[in-house]
């Protein structure tokens, strides 16, 4: 049944994630109200005054976070030893539970999010407008507006939204003890351990090879070649997601 899928059953393992995992997530929302909160107070107590754009790189960091920790809140337990035999024994299908899995982490969890930070700005816009706190000039939060004009609107959504949270979902599924320490710490190392590539391929490549990366970015465009990469990227943690999950071993 590993490989099978079955609207019903599925449909019923998805409200049954929705009802008891989801909740979990409360928390960390009731966390991102009070930090908007207190960014609130600060302007109360010290008469600052924020405009929506000023206000909206704070809901940036705030929504990037929600993008990283989003998957391990309600499925951190999915791998225990102990308390992951709940899930393993669902009955669902490993396609089924995959599929579940990425709609709750990549719309339900983010969409909440996102209600939680406009609704949280609204009530201390009202707030403010009857004369307590600074904030001022009401808006409307895109998430993606960072990098909006730097990025085509496919490599945005992929890189600033799905990639992230596929990485976190891969990292919660591969990992057993302190998750998000352990990813963290991978994604450093990655990063670094990229970086000093990268510079050590430009500083020791000769001029064919740049004239051939130059060329093949200029075959098919910059655009073209960054969706590629931003495409391969993603692709590879939803694949190691699933087979993962298919894999567990308990």
């Amino acid at each position: 049944m590993s490989n099978t899928f079955d609207f019903g059953r599925f449909g019923k393992l998805f409200a049954y994630e929705c009802r008891n995992y989801v909740p979990y997530y409360a928390k960390a929302l009731i966390t991102f109200s009070c930090i908007i909160f207190s960014l609130w107070v600060v302007t109360a107590v010290f008469g600052l005054s924020l405009d929506f754009e000023s206000r909206g790189t704070v809901y940036d960091i705030i929504f990037n976070i929600s993008l990283f920790i989003a998957p391990f809140i309600p499925y951190y337990n999915m791998n225990d030893r102990k308390r992951g035999y709940a899930y393993a024994m669902m009955p669902a299908s490993t396609l089924e539970k995959y599929i579940s899995m990425l709609l709750v982490c990549m719309t339900i969890l983010p969409l909440l999010t996102y209600i939680a930070i406009s609704l949280s700005d609204l009530f201390f816009y009202l707030v403010s407008a009857c004369g307590i706190g600074g904030f001022f000039d009401a808006g409307i939060f895109n998430p993606f507006g960072s990098s909006v004009g730097v990025m085509s609107p496919l490599n945005s959504i992929i890189s600033t939204y799905m990639t992230p949270i596929a990485y976190s979902m891969m990292f919660n599924v591969l990992f057993r003890k302190a998750k998000i320490i352990k990813a963290i710490l991978v994604q450093m190392a990655v990063g670094f351990t990229a970086m000093i590539v990268a510079f050590a391929i430009i500083l020791n490549s000769g001029r064919e090879t740049v004239e051939t990366i130059g060329d093949v970015i200029f075959r098919f465009g910059i655009e073209d070649v960054l969706n590629f990469w931003s495409v391969l990227l993603l692709a590879l943690p939803l694949w190691v997601t699933y087979r993962r999950i298919k894999n567990v071993n308990y």
